[in-house]
């Protein structure tokens, strides 16, 4: 039902094109209150069977992009401060919510900073070396896209459908960084993230591995067909590559954990400090923090 109302309404189900378009209207608007009119015309595409963690995703992405448009001073505040935005009652749900999520929690898991980047390694180690079994219903060619994104997972803390679509390398200044963030936060300079891998030729060829599996087979899909599609079958297929009982999401978190505690020299408190590292806009009112892990050396 969602599905037909979105088309109906939009022309499209895809979340990039629908907040695209959305972002043109905007553009076009002559006078202010036209705002307040394309917002209300988006409504349900911001809450129709939609989870509360969605709406404010689909908030923020909205007014990333908004920020990103060229207007003057004054439309653009009206547009972040009054019409893309969300009541504080909205917040007081999200953060009650989240402390219900957090006291259901299983206890924090620790894990080996060691083994982590022992990990890391042999990822790296099986990859080059064809260190691996190829099962019915697999080929060569997806082990290798599969373990790759695992390992540019690790260094990375990217989500996998980021890895699959929009993440870049760079290499400035000797250091080796990415950039490509699904959801991006406001300064520019924290778009980019340091690798914990520096070995450049390495880390472009697991990329170029994902990319020449996945590229034409998600090409038409957007973040949440991507999840849907294949999540499944990735989080079975990186159980079989590390032998370890690691979700996706827990490798972010890991990856958040071991980047808080070889940087940050406490001059940024920790949530926040992983919160930049993981790409999430700050705000104090929304932090919904990833805390199911803690690093040991």
């Amino acid at each position: 039902m969602r599905n037909q109302i979105l088309k109906s309404l939009y022309g499209s189900t895809l979340t990039g094109e629908i907040e695209s378009e959305l972002i043109k209207e905007i553009k076009k608007a002559k006078e202010s209150i036209a705002y307040y009119e394309i917002h209300s015309k988006y409504i349900p595409f911001f809450w129709m069977d939609s989870s509360i963690y969605t709406v404010r995703d689909r908030y923020t992405n909205v007014r990333n992009l908004i920020k990103e448009v060229r207007l003057s001073k004054a439309k653009k505040s009206l547009l972040l401060n009054s019409v893309f935005v969300l009541d504080e009652k909205f917040y007081e749900v999200l953060n009650n919510e989240s402390k219900k999520r957090e006291a259901k929690k299983e206890d924090t898991k620790e894990f080996s900073i060691e083994n982590y980047f022992n990990t890391v390694e042999k990822l790296k180690s099986d990859i080059l070396n064809k260190n691996f079994k190829v099962l019915n219903g697999q080929t060569e060619k997806s082990v290798i896209a599969n373990m790759s994104m695992f390992y540019l997972a690790f260094v990375s803390g990217r989500r996998f459908y980021e890895i699959i679509k929009t993440l870049n390398i760079i290499k400035k200044g000797g250091k080796v960084y990415f950039d490509g963030l699904a959801k991006k936060r406001d300064d520019e300079d924290e778009k980019q993230g340091l690798l914990l891998d520096e070995d450049y030729a390495f880390v472009r060829k697991a990329l170029k591995y994902v990319r020449s599996y996945y590229g034409t087979l998600v090409e038409d899909l957007d973040s949440k067909q991507i999840n849907a599609k294949y999540s499944k079958n990735v989080s079975r297929a990186l159980k079989r590559a590390i032998d370890q009982d690691i979700s996706f999401h827990e490798i972010r978190e890991m990856y958040a954990e071991v980047c808080e505690t070889k940087f940050n020299k406490g001059e940024i408190d920790k949530d926040i400090y992983k919160a930049i590292v993981l790409g999430h806009e700050i705000d104090t009112k929304s932090a919904d923090f990833y805390k199911s892990t803690k690093a040991t050396k």
